[in-house]
């Protein structure tokens, strides 16, 4: 039997624990959550275990670091797999891929790294291969630099010290100083592009979905080879892409 006492009030504080590491975006230690729960240190350790052992969250750098697993993403984006929500999401970004001939995709921030929650394929011989699920790193694609620009300047600096920068492509940014300088400027034009820099030959543009919260949760793009699309060709799509975005916010809106 549940002790009311007790194990009900752990359980409300481990659901607030899992939303603070679910809204942190990036990695976060334990020391960070007591401090934004206020919950003791020997208590939130309880917490972290219990979560850990149930596989919501995962450790990273010796333990020092949490963030949500995939089992915690399909528990706090379950509206974003609602069928009803999928099918109006699929159709705007099926709208958006009829009128720029291209791949389409709509992704999700989740600790250091991007997944795909919808993607529509274009109708060419030539594609980028991902899918739905993918996980892909923050610096080398435009989504993971949208999400990067739109934090606030002491979270942006945290996550890029957590990233490995590795060099994926011929255009990767692999220094942290190059990395900030990007975020600054996609920050100011409220779009960035990816140029060869997650895999060669391989060229996307991405905007920010703010949803009712106002933060920048989701990120929408539009993916090409390079031999049928230039970055400025993609810059050209970019009133599709801010009025995809428009519409999502609106869809999300629309089910608070």
């Amino acid at each position: 039997m549940i002790n009311s006492s007790n194990e009900y009030p752990l359980a409300l504080k481990g659901l607030k624990v899992l939303q603070h590491i679910i809204d942190a975006g990036t990695p976060i230690t334990s020391k960070e959550l007591c401090q934004k729960t206020n919950i003791p240190k020997p208590t939130m350790h309880r917490i972290l275990r219990s979560l850990e052992q149930e596989n919501y969250i995962t450790n990273h750098l010796n333990k020092k670091y949490y963030t949500i697993s995939q089992a915690a993403l399909d528990l706090s984006f379950t509206n974003f797999s609602n069928r009803q929500i999928q099918n109006a999401r699929s159709e705007i970004l099926s709208s958006l891929s009829k009128k720029v001939k291209e791949t389409c995709n709509l992704s999700v921030l989740v600790g250091n790294e991007i997944v795909y929650i919808d993607r529509i394929e274009a109708n060419w011989r030539i594609k980028v291969r991902l899918q739905i699920g993918s996980r892909l790193p923050l610096h080398s694609t435009a989504s993971g630099k949208v999400f990067l620009a739109y934090m606030n300047k002491g979270k942006r600096l945290k996550a890029i010290q957590n990233l490995s920068l590795k060099k994926q492509s011929i255009n990767t940014i692999t220094t942290a100083e190059e990395l900030i300088a990007h975020c600054q400027k996609v920050k100011k034009q409220k779009f960035a592009i990816a140029d060869e820099e997650f895999s060669m030959g391989s060229v996307a543009i991405s905007v920010p979905v703010r949803l009712p919260s106002q933060k920048v949760n989701l990120a929408v793009a539009i993916q090409a080879p390079k031999v049928r699309k230039s970055p400025k060709n993609l810059i050209d799509f970019l009133p599709h892409l801010k009025d995809t975005a428009n519409d999502l916010q609106e869809l999300y809106q629309s089910i608070q």
